[in-house]
């Protein structure tokens, strides 16, 4: 008498939903069980706990050791805990130490915004919903001045992009002239009409 049992397809999650699992606990403060039930997946509890230890800078302990936390995350939190180091120390010998490549370093150094570009930005969107997106790179540019940002008009361009803000312009009604004797091809079509 041998009982047929059927397996349980294993599911597989990838590592954005891995990550996104713990998120929406953390974050979103969903229960593990509420979590268990939308994903399907019953490792949930340990993702959460591995989660925010990545968070506070631990690194992930086991047989294979991932990561939950993406590697572009933790390139940049990594540049920051070795902004934070004394400065006594040279560029070379942190990248080292933290072992990041120079390049990776100089990368998010140069594109590391300002509080003055951060302040534009939330002008940029303050901006454009008062104003529905009616706003274009000009318009802007005008507000940035008065607000005594000295800056030209690419600038304020780049900087609409980087707050993905896009002017939405209406589309203007195109009207043919019927004051100069020119007659429209519909008004000729309805001439045409009337006339037979």
């Amino acid at each position: 008498m041998s009982q047929d049992k059927t397996r349980k397809a294993r599911l597989s999650f990838t590592p954005e939903q891995k990550l996104e699992c713990p998120k929406l606990m953390v974050v979103e403060d969903y229960s593990t069980r509420q979590v268990m039930e939308i994903s399907g997946a019953t490792a949930v509890a340990r993702w959460k706990k591995q989660y925010e230890q990545e968070l506070k800078g631990h690194t992930p302990e086991g047989k294979k050791g991932h990561s939950l936390v993406s590697p572009r995350h933790q390139r940049i939190k990594l540049i920051a805990r070795m902004n934070k180091v004394d400065t006594d120390y040279s560029i070379n010998e942190l990248c080292t130490a933290f072992n990041v490549k120079h390049s990776t370093y100089y990368y998010h150094h140069q594109n590391a915004m300002s509080p003055e570009v951060l302040q534009m930005i939330t002008i940029i969107k303050a901006t454009s919903t008062e104003t529905n997106n009616a706003y274009g790179k000009r318009r802007m540019l005008k507000v940035l001045n008065e607000r005594g940002h000295d800056l030209g008009i690419y600038k304020t361009a780049s900087l609409m992009k980087k707050a993905d803000v896009v002017a939405i312009r209406p589309t203007k009604k195109h009207y043919y002239p019927t004051t100069l004797g020119y007659i429209t091809p519909a008004l000729k079509k309805i001439k045409l009409m009337n006339a037979a």
